[in-house]
Formats: structure tokens, sequence, C-alpha cells
């Protein structure tokens, strides 16, 4: 098996450990597999109608580790059953906030549902966020004035390309799961013209390579206890190809910010009934203002609003 930084590839697993953890119900486990789905890169994820699975990295003092999880809903426990490698559980104690913040277990979800009343919010809508950081960067700059179906198809080049390659464990729901997304550290060694190759265009391609060498050098952290959101806005914007919009949206997902507005958003504005005018954009920022400190579950359910063909009056009065 290929491994292009030094890491031994993991062996077969058999069995692995099994935790459930509780939220604060309700929960649309449907909606955040549909948002995963969409996004899902094959190898690395999969996705069925009732179960979210991957091939995970995580690093424990130093070390990276890779493996397994599969995360199923309890409803009757009012719970996530999470299954996990023997591989990562020496990280256990890192990866289950991890988990529950991918999933947002700890929301108030009664809460935000009361201070999105007039969007007709979801019932148990939760904000979906990220395993890791860097990855969802390179997703997102993927998926750069392009669909969320391309974005997906150019993350699965990359992943076959630099991804290391794994035996995947003897679970059932992992069996297609045997690649990893590739690191900072694999992706920071190669050129742009190599990542070029895979149908990325070449500025996007600098802007990998860039991000890449800003999380090896610690200038780029891209975990909510390492900076703020603000310093990890700032921090993003400094990397020539991230501008306003993608910063604020790896801020809403990757560091699970609550009350983040994307500026200018296509979707946002067609859901408002507004165009993609500087005024438009000024009137959709103060509409949204109301919603604060719930902006980012705001944006995730007028994206929602599209799909069934609603569109929210931004002149509508609380």
């Amino acid at each position: 098996m290929r491994n292009t930084d030094g890491l031994t590839p993991i062996q077969p697993i058999r069995a692995g450990t099994e935790l459930r953890l509780e939220y604060r119900p309700p929960l649309d486990f449907q909606a955040l597999l549909a948002f995963f789905a969409a996004r899902g890169i094959p190898g690395v994820e999969h996705i069925d109608a009732d179960l979210y699975a991957r091939v995970l990295q995580i690093t424990h003092h130093g070390t990276r580790l890779v493996g397994w999880v599969s995360v199923r809903q309890d409803l009757a426990k009012s719970a996530l059953r999470v299954r996990i490698s023997d591989s990562l559980t020496p990280a256990l104690a890192s990866l289950i906030p991890l988990l529950r913040r991918v999933f947002d277990l700890d929301c108030e979800p009664t809460a935000i549902h009361s201070a999105l009343k007039e969007l007709d919010s979801r019932v148990g809508m939760r904000l979906p966020g990220a395993f890791d950081g860097f990855e969802l960067a390179v997703r997102a700059v993927l998926g750069q004035q392009v669909t969320v179906a391309a974005a997906r198809t150019l993350a699965a080049r990359l992943v076959q390309r630099f991804g290391d390659e794994h035996v995947p464990p003897a679970w059932p729901e992992a069996q297609d799961l045997n690649r990893s997304f590739p690191c900072a550290q694999t992706l920071a060694q190669f050129g742009v013209e190599q990542i070029a190759k895979l149908g990325i265009i070449r500025t996007r391609a600098a802007t990998i390579i860039a991000m890449a060498k800003a999380v090896c050098t610690g200038e780029l952290q891209l975990t909510p206890s390492a900076c703020s959101t603000a310093d990890a806005i700032l921090a993003l914007q400094k990397i020539k190809g991230i501008g306003e919009w993608t910063a604020h949206y790896l801020a809403m997902r990757a560091l699970s910010a609550p009350d983040i507005f994307l500026p200018g958003d296509v979707a946002l504005q067609n859901a408002l009934g507004l165009k993609k005018t500087a005024a438009d954009i000024r009137a959709a920022a103060s509409f949204m203002q109301r919603f604060a400190p719930w902006r980012s579950y705001a944006v995730l359910q007028l994206w929602e609003s599209l799909k069934v063909g609603c569109v929210i009056q931004t002149s509508q009065k609380r």
C-alpha cells in the first residue's frame, strides 16, 4: 500500500470500542446525515439512511493515529451510538468532545428553535461540524465557485492521488472505507502542477499548498481550543485565495461558531429574495442580525428553505 508520509498502514480491526453519547432532544439526525451525504468522499466516508462512518486521523501527544468511527442514532436513549476502532482508543479523551462537536450534541435545540421561529426553523436542527479543520479548509477551497457535486468529485480525486490507503476493519459499515484524507504535512510537500493535474484550478492548488504550509508552521490553527473565531478568520484571510465568505464558512463549521453570517452567500441572498448587490448584501446582514447569537443556524435554515421553494421576506417583522 502506498504511504506518502512515512506512516505504517493500519492493520485490519475486528472489534472496537462502543459508547453512547447523549444529547438534549430533539436531534434531527437525518438532516445531519443528508448534509454530510451530499459532500461525502468515497473511500473516506460512508453515509446511508441511518449511519455515518469514516476513516479518521487524529493527533494524540504528537502522534498521528488513523482509524475508523461509525455513528448511529438511538432515539429511545436520546443518544448516538458510536463505534471506534481500537487504533483510536488512545485518543478517546479528545475524540469524544470532537464527536460531540461534529454532531452538535451540546446545543440547546429548544432555545435555537424559539429564536428562529420566524424562519419556521426545523425542530432539532444542528450545526454540522468538521472532524478536521484542515480537511474542511481544503474541501471549501475545492468548492469555490463550483457545485457541491463538483467539489466532491475534486476531493475524491485528491484523496485517491494523495491520501494513504488502509485495510478496512471487519465491520460491515466500513468495508469500503480504505482511504484517509491527505494531511497538511503530506500536501505541503507537493507543487502546484502536481495538484493541478487533478483538474483543480492552479490558483486553488496554490491556496491549498499555502494552507498546508501554514498549518505545518502553526500559523494557521483551525480548532476551537487553539484560537478564537476572530483570530481564525483573520489568519485565513491572510492566505491568498481565501476570501471573506470562505473564512466565515470555515469558522462556522471547523470552529462550530454558532453566530456566523456568510456575507454575499448566493443561496442566502436567494432565500431572502435579494440580489448580490452591495446594498442587498447589507440588507441581508441587517436582517440576519435579529437572529444573533444563532446566525449560523439561521443560515442553515435559509439554505434548507430553498429546497422547498420558500423565500423569506426581509421586511418581515418579529
